[in-house]
């Protein structure tokens, strides 16, 4: 462990900033360096407790950690620095302004199902989601016919609404079937949204999805950092 003055001399690596989420370095106040095979280097704040942060960022990153040290202040400067904030990468982007105007009377393939719109405002659109048939399905179990693809049997929705206020642009809101795998279909879900609304790939997204009874979400990019495992202090009981 040495003690670095000046952070200006210091290579950073765009593979260490990327393996650190930025709201864990500001909160354990250590700056990312390098990575290596299993192994990542950060400088630590002088003043703080560096083994308790190498125990807590060895079991967040599943990684070995070894450590340099510079001061609180050249640390937070280098933060700054080297992750830009979300404002000033959303600036870069050069969103449009707007969605676009879409048939309302049309349908749409979105996923692997048809989607018919159900309402929109100015910047949010519905759709139902369903497949179509011949027969009217109802909840006692019988059909009516009623002519080839002559109705959507609706078994989901997904609303899109753009632009929100704040860094991510783009919030997708969906209820699929329960055999839709839950990761894949979120992103194959922001792909076909943006194709839709002629989005950029690029444009910073939240969505949030309900399948099979289960809720989960998906952000890019990832603003926290999440983890379903509880930390536990060094010093708790075990």
């Amino acid at each position: 462990m040495s003690h670095i003055d000046d952070l200006a001399v210091v290579e950073i690596e765009t593979a260490a900033l990327n393996a650190l989420p930025e709201s864990v370095a500001r909160e354990s106040c250590v700056l990312p360096v390098s990575i290596g095979d299993g192994t990542i280097h950060v400088i630590h704040a002088v003043d703080g407790d560096a083994g308790y942060t190498i125990e807590k960022l060895e079991f967040i990153l599943n990684r070995s950690v070894t450590v340099d040290t510079a001061s609180r202040h050249a640390i937070h400067a280098a933060l700054d620095h080297h992750y830009p904030t979300p404002q000033e990468d959303a600036e870069e982007l050069n969103l449009p302004e707007a969605l676009p105007t879409i048939d309302y009377h049309a349908e749409y393939k979105i996923l692997n199902l048809v989607g018919q719109v159900a309402f929109a405002t100015t910047a949010s659109v519905s759709f139902d989601l369903g497949q179509k048939s011949g027969s009217i399905h109802y909840f006692d179990g019988t059909t009516d016919y009623v002519g080839e693809d002559g109705v959507l049997n609706v078994v989901g929705w997904v609303d899109v609404h753009y632009p929100c206020q704040g860094f991510h642009k783009l919030l997708i809101r969906c209820s699929l079937p329960g055999n839709d795998s839950a990761f894949e279909s979120m992103r194959d879900m922001v792909v076909n949204v943006c194709d839709l609304f002629d989005l950029p790939s690029n444009v910073p997204y939240k969505i949030h999805l309900q399948t099979a009874g289960v809720e989960t979400s998906m952000e890019h990019p990832q603003q926290g950092f999440v983890c379903t495992t509880k930390w536990r202090m060094p010093d708790d009981d075990v």
